[in-house]
């Protein structure tokens, strides 16, 4: 695993939110951060979720987002850094996963997922648009998240990006 910092030294940029949502305020929102990591902006999970997850540490987190932000999040990054457009292509049938890292993306039964990674700071919570009550963030390092969009494209799309790098398919 190639872990973040959760040190303060750390700017991000808006990349994603919840397609349903009509306010960049208070909803699900994928930060691009400018040391190879992403911040996920979600719901608080409670307690029987922190049970589920493998090793959560002191210093990390997690949050849930659903299905939709998740695939919003997904087909941006596969067309940004693969140049392969998956907004036209239909959806496999969902099927749950989970990880063996402490960085996980967790399917859930609720067409959601439970996002785990290093709690953020200060100074990132000051960068992010309307970090509501029952919100909370992680920093999930790039190479998680590359992880993460190989499998879900390839159990959702179909398609293998395992052999491509980015910027090539």
């Amino acid at each position: 695993m190639q872990s973040t910092s959760a040190g303060e030294d750390v700017a991000v940029a808006f990349y994603v939110k919840d397609p349903d949502s009509t306010t960049r305020e208070t909803c699900e929102t994928f930060w691009m951060t400018d040391r190879a990591s992403w911040v996920v902006q979600g719901k608080r999970g409670g307690v029987e979720v922190s049970r589920q997850l493998v090793g959560l540490a002191e210093d990390e987190t997690f949050c849930e987002v659903s299905e939709r932000t998740v695939n919003t999040f997904v087909v941006a990054f596969v067309k940004e850094r693969y140049g392969l457009d998956l907004g036209q292509a239909a959806l496999r049938a969902q099927t749950n996963s989970s990880g063996e890292t402490r960085e996980t993306f967790w399917a859930t039964d609720r067409a959601s997922w439970v996002v785990q990674g290093k709690r953020g700071g200060v100074e990132v919570s000051r960068q992010l648009v309307g970090l509501a009550e029952d919100e909370t963030f992680c920093e999930v390092s790039e190479r998680t998240v590359n992880t993460f969009v190989i499998a879900y494209v390839k159990e959702r799309y179909g398609a293998d990006l395992s052999e491509a790098a980015p910027g090539t398919a």
